[in-house]
């Protein structure tokens, strides 16, 4: 689904939130959401967070997050503190969704990553693995997603579900959903928003599939489904290839 900006992309996010959350409580009696970082993403908390009260029945929304940098929960590039100054700082106290953030503190990602594994185990309600209800995700510049990037080793690992990952390019770890969990999900959702993303769509959308290239294209939940919100930026000249709304 193409937008006309940023701002009409987080709307279009925060209504079809809202519709999905409030259609699989109803089913299930909470709803598993994953959150991304970047400047979209943040966009959209921050549309949540101005949502008239009981608009979102946030008790009974488990928050999870799909990545995070390698840094104290306080450190200005910690995804978890963008959520929590976007999104829960401004619900009411007793309005807070279940909320588990990955416990990174800049220290061992690898101890973090299998301290997050066993917290997505214990969710699982009683098999292997936790199905995801809505999977909030981006892409960056070099067609990665979450903290799965190009040439990296997490890319291969299938038995875990949460992994540290060690990227080259950044001379640093991070902790990342992996390709195992984020593909036990219902509902993906890519908002990719601004034209530095142009090459990357491109592509993700048009190239074989190249997981050690273009990471973004491994995310294809075999009983989910994929839906992209981009805006007009993102997508000049890839109107030919956009995929059709799922």
């Amino acid at each position: 689904t193409v937008t006309s900006s940023p701002q009409a992309c987080a709307e279009l996010a925060r209504d079809f939130l809202v519709e999905t959350i409030a259609r699989v409580i109803m089913a299930k009696g909470h709803c598993i959401l994953v959150l991304a970082g970047g400047s979209t993403p943040k966009l959209l908390y921050q549309l949540l967070a101005e949502l008239p009260s009981g608009k979102i029945d946030w008790p009974k929304v488990i928050l999870l997050w799909g990545d995070e940098r390698n840094v104290p929960p306080d450190h200005p590039d910690s995804n978890f503190r963008m959520v929590k100054q976007s999104l829960l700082d401004r619900l009411s106290s007793d309005s807070q969704p279940q909320i588990f953030p990955i416990p990174v503190d800049g220290n061992d990602a690898e101890s973090a990553a299998q301290k997050y594994d066993q917290t997505l185990c214990k969710l699982a309600d009683g098999s292997d693995i936790p199905m995801l209800d809505i999977v909030l995700l981006g892409i960056g510049d070099d067609a990665h997603t979450a903290s799965l990037f190009p040439a990296t080793k997490g890319l291969r690992i299938n038995d875990r579900r949460a992994i540290a990952n060690y990227v080259d390019k950044l001379n640093t770890w991070r902790v990342t959903m992996s390709y195992r969990q984020l593909n036990h999900s219902s509902e993906v959702l890519f908002l990719v928003c601004g034209e530095s993303k142009q090459k990357a769509l491109r592509q993700i959308w048009s190239l074989p599939t190249d997981i050690d290239a273009y990471p973004a294209q491994g995310v294809s939940p075999p009983n989910g489904r994929v839906q992209w919100f981009v805006d007009e930026s993102a997508v000049v000249g890839l109107k030919d290839i956009v995929p059709a709304p799922a």
